[in-house]
C-alpha cells in the first residue's frame, strides 16, 4: 500500500529569522523545503494551511464567475465590459498569486522574498484595476453614493487578534486563527461583495450610460492594464536580480541553517 509520509513541522525556535512570524510559534515548515513538500504540507495542518486554502478555493470561484460572465456579454467586442474585463481578470489572479506564494515560500529564503514580492505585485494590480473600474463613466457617476472598501495593505502575518496558548498544543491558534488568515477571509468577502456591487451597478445603468456617456477606449482600459502588468514584472524583476545577485543578500536575509541549530529533520 502507497504511503506518503508528510513533512515535518517545526517550532519558533528551530528555523532562521526570515521565516519566522510574530506572535506564531509552532508550525514552521523547513525552510529548504521541497516544491513537492511545500504542496504536500497544504494537506496538514501548518501555519499556512489556511492561508493556502482560504485563496486557492476562492480562486476557482471567481474564475467561474469569470466564466459565466463571458456567456452573456461579448468581451471582445463590447468596449463597455473592458472594464470589467480587466477587474474579473485580476480577481482571478490576486487570490491564485497569493495561494501560489504561501505554498511554496519555505522552499528556500529566497524563494520566499520572490513568492511575496509576485503577491505583492498581484495585490497591487487588483488595486489599480480597481481604480480603472471606478473612473469609467459608469462608475464616476456613483463615486459619491457607493461605500466601498478596498483592501490592498496587508497586515503582517501574526499581528491583531492574538490570545496566550501553550506553544506544545500542536492543534492551537498558531494553525487557525490569527490576523492574517482573518485578513484573508475578509478580502475575499469584500471581492466577493465588490464584485456583485459592479455587476448590479453595469447591469442596471447600462442603457443610460450607452446612449448618454462615451464608452471607454481601448488605451484606456486594455493597454493600460497591459503597461500595469508589465510595470509590476519589471519592479520584481529588479529587486529579484538583487537579492539574487548581492553579495550581501545572504547576509541580508539570514539563510544560513546555523542559526537554528536545533533544525534536524527526523
Amino acid at each position: 500500500m502507497l504511503t506518503v509520509k508528510l513533512p515535518q513541522l517545526f517550532q519558533f525556535h528551530q528555523v532562521p529569522r526570515v521565516f519566522r512570524e510574530d506572535g506564531i510559534i509552532s508550525g514552521y515548515r523547513h525552510p529548504r523545503s521541497s516544491a513537492f513538500d511545500c504542496v504536500l504540507s497544504s494537506f496538514q495542518m501548518t501555519n499556512e494551511t489556511v492561508n493556502i486554502w482560504t485563496h486557492f478555493l476562492p480562486t476557482w470561484y471567481f474564475l467561474w464567475r469569470f466564466l459565466v460572465l463571458s456567456y452573456s456579454m461579448d468581451f471582445r467586442n463590447e468596449a463597455y465590459t473592458w472594464p470589467l474585463l480587466l477587474y474579473m481578470l485580476v480577481i482571478c489572479l490576486y487570490p491564485f498569486t497569493s495561494s501560489c506564494a504561501h505554498t511554496f515560500s519555505s522552499m528556500s529564503a529566497h524563494a520566499r522574498h520572490i513568492c511575496y514580492f509576485l503577491d505583492y505585485g498581484a495585490l497591487s494590480l487588483y488595486s489599480f484595476e480597481k481604480a480603472v473600474e471606478d473612473h469609467t463613466p459608469d462608475n464616476l457617476q456613483m463615486a459619491g453614493n457607493r461605500p466601498e472598501r478596498n483592501m490592498t495593505l496587508e497586515p503582517k502575518k501574526g499581528l491583531g487578534v492574538q490570545c496566550v496558548i501553550h506553544e506544545d498544543n500542536e492543534k492551537s491558534f498558531f494553525f487557525t486563527g490569527h490576523s492574517h488568515q482573518l485578513f484573508h477571509v475578509c478580502a475575499i468577502v469584500g471581492t466577493h461583495f465588490q464584485m456583485e456591487a459592479i455587476l448590479t451597478d453595469m447591469s442596471s445603468r447600462q442603457p443610460w450610460l450607452l446612449t448618454n456617456t462615451s464608452l471607454p477606449s481601448f488605451l484606456g482600459t486594455v493597454a493600460v492594464g497591459m503597461t500595469a502588468v508589465l510595470g509590476n514584472f519589471l519592479i520584481i524583476g529588479i529587486f529579484t536580480s538583487i537579492i539574487i545577485c548581492s553579495p550581501k543578500s545572504s547576509c541580508i536575509l539570514q539563510t544560513s541553517l546555523s542559526e537554528s541549530t536545533d533544525l534536524k529533520v527526523q
